[in-house]
């Protein structure tokens, strides 16, 4: 008896790990891929949208320089083609 004590130890194991494995590949795997990924993040989609609210809200003159000065970081530094761009798809419905 006291060895199927100990079968019924090693079955219980056995199905411990069973149903512990694929949870804990899951989440290790996961963590591996996260530690992976590049933190880089580009600013291009800012940029964009901060084009399109520009040449939607304000007016031609203004596209380029908004302040007395012209020194504002917030204007187009693209041409005006690209402007012209941006205020075409800042003005699709």
């Amino acid at each position: 008896n006291g060895q199927g004590v100990d079968n019924n130890g090693d079955e219980r194991q056995r199905r411990l790990w069973r149903t512990m494995i694929p949870p804990l590949f899951i989440i290790v795997t996961c963590a591996k891929i996260l530690l992976i990924l590049p933190t880089y993040r580009s600013t291009d989609f800012d940029v964009h949208r901060n084009w399109l609210a520009l040449t939607r809200q304000l007016p031609l003159k203004d596209w380029y320089f908004d302040d007395v000065n012209g020194t504002t970081v917030h204007t187009l530094d693209y041409p005006p083609n690209f402007a012209y761009f941006e205020w075409m798809l800042s003005h699709n419905p």
